[in-house]
């Protein structure tokens, strides 16, 4: 078999991103951040409220994708990326991007451990990960959303009012 391309699904039933080298944690991993997240239907959010304690399997009718509404979702292009930001001493605060994409796109596991940890006086910290969407529309170029930080409740809850 041979892989012809690499495309992940941040948010599902939003365009893909491809990527051209991923990275697993080891046997069993799946592709890193593939449909993390998804934008359940607002009737559905009405009849039982998503419980992030207590997660459960929902059938792919129960959120806004090309299944369910193949017109919409068609019009819009994601942009999806994971960064990481780092403080290095009091004075300086930058992002580390390029320390999770050299020089190609990649997919990268989505745990804070697999990522270059933060030395400190107080011990070994991991560096702050951001997970950013933005959102446009395919035939008008028209930026809809973002970006925002869907490691962040806020970002999440940005989204689910897009």
């Amino acid at each position: 078999a041979k892989v012809m391309g690499l495309y992940r699904h941040a948010v599902k039933g939003l365009s893909a991103d491809s990527a051209e080298v991923i990275v697993l944690g080891g046997a069993g991993e799946c592709f890193p951040d593939d449909r993390r997240y998804a934008l359940l239907r607002k009737e559905r959010q009405q009849q039982k409220p998503f419980d992030a304690s207590s997660p459960e399997w929902l059938h792919k009718q129960n959120f806004l994708c090309a299944f369910t509404n193949p017109k919409l979702m068609a019009r819009y292009k994601s942009t999806y990326r994971i960064s990481s930001s780092r403080v290095d001493d009091a004075s300086s605060s930058h992002s580390s991007s390029s320390v999770l994409a050299p020089s190609t796109p990649r997919a990268i596991p989505c745990d804070d451990y697999y990522l270059p940890a933060v030395k400190s006086d107080e011990g070994t910290t991991p560096p702050a990960v951001q997970r950013l969407l933005s959102i446009e529309d395919r035939t008008t170029g028209q930026h809809l959303f973002g970006p925002a930080d869907l490691a962040s409740m806020a970002g999440r809850e940005s989204l689910g009012t897009f």
